[in-house]
């Protein structure tokens, strides 16, 4: 009857221990998986660092063991056991009677009794468990950039995207950036759209600002440049289109027109012309034949054009300077330039051409195409090359700079400039910073400094510089 009892505690003790550690497994996969959907929604809603919520892990030792021991107590009694047992080993109930009753007698009838294999079947709580493992290992350590975007205030950016891409098209329309360049900057902008988040927005409007600072400085080379091609495009057109009118009325030598022919396909190649003027891509595009213009620019550098000839050349100077205009136009229609650069590359279209015509039928021989197109009010063009630098000051609504009277005016402080300037970028939302400490009032060096009326000249912090300037006045 000992050996019985001993196997009856045996089998009791295998089977709490199974029992405890299938408790152990269906314990940890039921944390795992509240661990894993906490996790996800703490780091998809708040910026918890992601070190603290790797501290839940610590909680399966305690879960654990508590699996371990509400499964134990589920162990079946001894007296279950010893049922069992008894019906296992065929003892015909001399095994159960055993635990009430002197069985003494009886011992020679009891068979040896041996206790009954155990086999578990724990692939389900097994691979329950793992599962419950990889969804919260990966859910705690995917990085944060895969979960910015659930459940987050989003910055409402699609406006200045939207401007963006549409400076960015024209610029590429305009051959100003290249067609790579310009698909690299689209997709940047996709990225910023659909990752925005409304809990750190200097980040997306640095990004935003950097590409607007680089199509605006883009457009801005170009706008220059286009303003001084329309100068000299205007210049050019005047004096061939004066040329060509006085070939036809005979108020130059053939010895003059030849050579101001030669002079006006100098200051072509001065002037920077040739390569746009020559570009058999944007002739097209103007409808020009390219072949006709490379012989007429030939032509004059070898000073053989006839009126006629002149006369096309000088339309064809003009639908330069028109897709110039057109150019700066659409420029400053995705405000990329200031309107007052358009109206200047406007303005550089004007020229006397009569005047140009009756100057050079009167001084010629005296005085050369450019020395003329200077005596009809086109002096110079802002650089050293461009013109006399001894050129008189032009005034314009018949002012003049004698007997003129100054009046003192204080200009506007530099805030309400820059407040005019200002155009509005977007709006976010996002909670402000409460103290309930009261800010200190003091007097600084500036306490007995009399009041003004001028302006703080105010520095411009760049995008690249935002990041180290905020971490200094932030510590």
């Amino acid at each position: 009857m000992d050996v019985a009892g001993n196997a009856i505690a045996g089998l009791r003790r295998k089977l709490a221990f199974w029992l405890a550690a299938r408790g152990v497994l269906i314990a940890s996969a039921a944390w795992l998986y509240l661990l894993g959907t906490v996790t996800l929604v703490l780091r998809s809603s708040t910026s918890l660092p992601q070190s603290y919520l790797l501290l839940g892990f610590l909680g399966l030792l305690p879960v654990a063991t508590a699996g371990a021991f509400v499964a134990a107590r589920r162990c079946p009694s001894q007296a279950i056991i010893r049922a069992l047992m008894d019906n296992t080993n065929k003892c015909g109930g001399l095994l159960m009677a055993d635990e009430t009753v002197d069985m003494s007698a009886w011992r020679g009838r009891i068979p040896s009794v041996s206790a009954p294999t155990i086999r578990w079947r724990g692939k389900r709580s097994s691979y329950l468990f793992i599962v419950a493992l990889a969804f919260a290992v990966v859910v705690a350590a995917v990085p944060e950039r895969y979960t910015s975007g659930l459940g987050r205030a989003r910055l409402e950016i699609g406006d200045v995207v939207e401007e963006l891409v549409s400076q960015i098209e024209v610029l590429e329309k305009e051959n100003i950036i290249e067609e790579d360049e310009s698909a690299e900057l689209n997709e940047t902008l996709d990225k910023l759209r659909d990752e925005a988040s409304g809990r750190d927005p200097v980040k997306t409007w640095e990004a935003l600002d950097h590409i607007a600072a680089a199509a605006s400085g883009a457009a801005q080379k170009t706008a220059e440049d286009a303003l001084s091609q329309t100068r000299d495009l205007t210049e050019l057109a005047s004096a061939a289109d004066a040329l060509a009118e006085l070939a036809l009325e005979n108020g130059l030598t053939p010895e003059g027109l030849a050579a101001s022919m030669k002079e006006l396909s100098a200051m072509m190649d001065l002037a920077g012309l040739q390569d746009m003027l020559l570009d058999e891509q944007l002739a097209d595009q103007l409808g020009l034949d390219p072949a006709m213009l490379a012989q007429l620019l030939d032509q004059c550098a070898l000073g053989n054009l006839t009126p006629e000839q002149l006369q096309q050349l000088a339309n064809m100077l003009a639908a330069f300077q028109g897709d110039v205009l057109e150019m700066m136009g659409n420029l400053e229609f995705v405000e990329l330039i200031d309107p007052q650069m358009l109206a200047m590359c406007q303005g550089a279209t004007n020229c006397n051409t009569a005047g140009l015509v009756a100057f050079l039928a009167q001084n010629q021989g005296i005085c050369s195409l450019q020395e003329a197109l200077e005596a009809v009010g086109m002096p110079g063009r802002g650089g050293v090359t461009r013109g006399r630098a001894d050129a008189p000051m032009t005034w314009t609504d018949g002012s003049s700079e004698e007997n003129v009277g100054f009046r003192e005016e204080t200009l506007p402080p530099a805030a309400v400039v820059d407040l005019k300037r200002s155009r509005l970028v977007g709006v976010s939302v996002d909670a402000p910073e409460q103290t309930d400490e009261a800010e200190p009032v003091g007097s600084g060096s500036l306490a007995d400094a009399m009041a003004g009326s001028g302006g703080a000249h105010v520095h411009t912090v760049l995008p690249r510089h935002r990041s180290a300037t905020s971490k200094y006045f932030d510590r």
